[in-house]
């Protein structure tokens, strides 16, 4: 964790040991899952190349999967979810804009609960990250599926995406070209309507503030 923006000086004080990692961008993100396969000895789900850095973060990259076997079975290193996967995982079963309900004003995860869904009831707002595991996990056993910070899905961001789909469509990634790529799950920063299990936001590739981090998958 480093803290970062109007959260900084929140976190005096805190024991920052398991808060999320954030100030992350989209290729120090894909950039991680590759080393940590490297370090368990797994064959990587991705290739970089043409990598130009500056202050230690990649600024551009060609990524690409290593093969499909990479991004679609268990025989692989680990990587970012694609959306559908996150989505799928945060909802874990439920139909409701939050797996635990309808309604989120900071008490349930951490946003900004001065904004709140579902109720006029206005709750906490911590103004800073906080640990994994302060709140419930959800049917799957994932926390913070909901706020703390976003996190960087593989898929290219595409607003219209999910619009045009057939309700057939089995894990569709967006093909068209861009320089953003998928956010999910909002943050303690944002109102809680962004925190909803069906919110999509793309921000730029190279994007990096202390709202975002990421979250692996093996």
């Amino acid at each position: 964790f480093s803290a970062s923006g109007s959260g900084k000086d929140k976190v005096k004080g805190q024991n920052t040991d398991r808060f999320p990692v954030e100030s992350i961008t989209w290729y120090d993100a894909v950039e991680f899952c590759n080393r940590l396969s490297e370090r368990e000895k797994l064959p990587l789900c991705y290739q970089l190349t043409d990598v130009k850095r500056e202050g230690g973060h990649i600024t551009s990259a060609n990524v690409s999967r290593a093969s499909q076997e990479a991004s679609f079975t268990g025989k692989r290193g680990y990587r970012l979810p694609t959306e559908a996967e996150w989505e799928y995982f945060c909802r874990a079963g439920t139909a409701t804009p939050y797996w635990f309900g309808s309604v989120l004003n900071g008490d349930k995860a951490n946003m900004n609960g001065n904004h709140p869904y579902g109720t006029t009831t206005k709750g906490q707002y911590l103004e800073r990250p906080t640990s994994v595991g302060t709140y419930a996990a959800n049917p799957f056993g994932l926390y913070d599926v909901h706020g703390n910070v976003w996190e960087w899905c593989f898929d290219v961001y595409e607003e219209s995406l999910y619009g045009s789909r057939t309700m057939l469509a089995e894990d569709p990634g967006s093909t068209k070209s861009s320089g953003n790529r998928v956010l999910r799950g909002g943050s303690w920063r944002y109102y809680s309507r962004f925190a909803r299990s069906a919110y999509r936001l793309g921000d730029r590739s190279v994007g990096r503030n202390g709202s975002v981090g990421f979250r692996v998958v093996r």
